[in-house]
């Protein structure tokens, strides 16, 4: 938002409603990128954008039928794609108690963020209980499910690649013990934190030189 120093009324009519809790750092951040964008590469973005959408959304449906999943209609989102885990979670996850969640944590392992998954739970804010909380409704009948978005930037090629990873991803989950992949993973995710611990070691003592 620009406003002239004249409009002193208006100013304080911002300044009223505005908590005060909050950075303007990532408005000021995004204004500037619209600034140096302009509105042609603007345009061109949103339109690749909504093709990429409808790209992702057929690579989707297409992939997960092998699975027995599919793409969830929700009319009035056209940015994300949710799809269910229904299957999966019916045939590996539930038969040995391992939450549905796994399944983001793994992809995340791999390299492909963004991807959240909602299920069957109860949460509780202060004195609040929620149930199913993040899919916006008390009694949900497609869950668990997992979201994937067609945001800004993206390419073609990010959507082919994210849909290699989803597919190896249900591959390793159909046909290997869920129980010992656990394992794995923790060993993996440990390996990479020791990992990580020693490049900032390593950091440290090339700054100290």
């Amino acid at each position: 938002m620009i406003y002239s120093h004249k409009k002193h009324d208006l100013i304080e009519k911002i300044n009223n409603f505005y908590p005060g809790r909050a950075s303007n750092g990532s408005i000021m951040d995004l204004f500037l990128t619209f600034l140096e964008m302009g509105q042609v590469t603007m345009k061109s973005l949103v339109k690749e954008r909504k093709e990429n959408y409808e790209y992702l959304k057929a690579q989707l449906t297409e992939s997960m039928k092998p699975y027995g999943e599919r793409c969830l209609e929700t009319k009035n989102n056209k940015i994300s794609i949710a799809t269910t885990l229904t299957t999966l979670h019916a045939k590996v996850f539930e038969p040995h108690s391992i939450s549905p969640t796994f399944f983001g944590s793994y992809l995340f392992s791999r390299r492909v963020s963004g991807v959240r998954v909602v299920y069957t739970s109860t949460s509780k804010i202060n004195d609040q209980h929620f149930t199913n909380y993040g899919s916006h409704s008390h009694a949900y009948p497609h869950l668990p499910y997992f979201t994937a978005a067609a945001s800004i930037g993206q390419t073609k090629a990010d959507i082919d690649l994210f849909i290699i990873r989803i597919r190896e991803a249900f591959e390793h989950f159909m046909k290997q013990e869920p129980k010992k992949l656990i394992e794995m993973e923790k060993i993996m995710a440990g390996l990479n934190i020791e990992e990580e611990s020693k490049k900032k070691v390593d950091e440290e003592e090339k700054k100290k030189e």
